[in-house]
């Protein structure tokens, strides 16, 4: 080891420089290298069937639907509203769906009220299910 101030050497056990006086820096324990945690390989070699090719699942090539008639979904929500239809021919199903129970559900009794959500919705919704405004 030697000194870091003369860079002399140091003797073993000695507290202080023997050429300068400054006193020896401690002795360094010995670090160890930690083990590492595995699982024991077994030399079996691997065997020499070709992998079968795997490919990316194909997406559907983007559409391009029409717009739907704002004039067909006004007349089918006056004349078939309670049922929820003109959600269906808009592509909001859930909606449609909806009106459609409330109104079976109910005997008809709850076509007045499914009649009344079709008059606002008829008066509002200005686009189809997939968000494109109707012509």
């Amino acid at each position: 080891m030697n000194c870091q101030y003369c860079n002399n050497p140091i003797p073993q056990g000695a507290a202080t420089c023997p050429s300068c006086g400054a006193p020896a820096p401690a002795p360094q324990p010995m670090q160890q290298q930690p083990m590492q945690q595995g699982f024991p390989q077994q030399g079996f070699p691997q065997q020499g069937f070709p992998q079968p090719g795997f490919q990316q699942p194909g997406y559907p090539a983007y559409q391009n639907f029409p717009p739907k008639s704002r004039v067909a979904y006004i007349l089918l929500g006056l004349f078939l509203g309670g049922l929820g239809i003109h959600n269906f021919y808009a592509g909001r199903t859930g909606a449609g769906v909806a009106q459609l129970i409330i109104t079976l559900v109910t005997c008809g009794y709850g076509g007045v009220i499914t009649g009344i959500w079709a008059l606002i919705e008829i008066c509002t919704v200005n686009i189809d299910g997939r968000g494109i405004p109707m012509r």
